[in-house]
């Protein structure tokens, strides 16, 4: 019961932040990435599908650094002053110390996939670099992780085959690197 009355306070406060979970770039065999999902879709164009293995544990205190999200309704334009990082995009509002916030502690969570070389190096980030990609991507230790799995086929049954299909067009499918305007 404390436990569910500490989520509730986090969750009124104006920043929260939501744990994640890495994944790495070692894929699936293909019987397992398509299993539970609709024939008609392609489960290898899709990184949630495609990437199954974590690359972190979880813990009870660590999971990586949480992502800041702000209740926009709850600040004024005042408080919006000078933006910090993506894991606190406010300083001023965002605690520091829930940056470490594990699964469980909040009922919402980001999964980080890497995914392939060529999708990480498509970013224009300068930090994406083949020795980090090399760092993350052959992990696998910590095991596959099909939690994420369903989404799939509740958005097929949610939208109908024909909207999904004309919907998920082009997921997964990296334009040219030299014209980013369709991305």
């Amino acid at each position: 019961q404390s436990n569910l009355s500490s989520v509730h306070d986090d969750l009124s406060k104006r920043c929260i932040h939501v744990p994640r979970a890495k994944y790495g770039a070692v894929e699936s065999p293909r019987e397992m990435t398509q299993k539970d999902v609709p024939f008609y879709i392609n489960a290898d164009r899709l990184d949630t599908l495609r990437y199954r293995y974590r690359t972190t544990k979880r813990k009870l205190d660590r999971d990586g650094l949480a992502k800041g999200i702000i209740d926009l309704s709850r600040i004024s334009v005042r408080d919006m002053g000078i933006g910090g990082l993506v894991h606190r995009p406010l300083p001023d509002i965002c605690p520091k110390n829930s940056t470490y916030w594990s699964y469980g502690h909040v009922p919402l969570g980001i999964k980080h996939y890497l995914g392939s070389y060529d999708s990480f190096y498509f970013r224009d980030d300068a930090n994406n670099l083949r020795k980090k990609w090399e760092y993350w991507a052959h992990s696998k230790d910590v095991g596959a992780d099909d939690e994420i799995r369903p989404w799939i086929r509740g958005f097929c049954g949610s939208v109908g085959d024909t909207s999904a299909l004309e919907l998920l067009e082009g997921a997964g499918v990296l334009p040219n690197k030299m014209d980013k305007s369709g991305w």
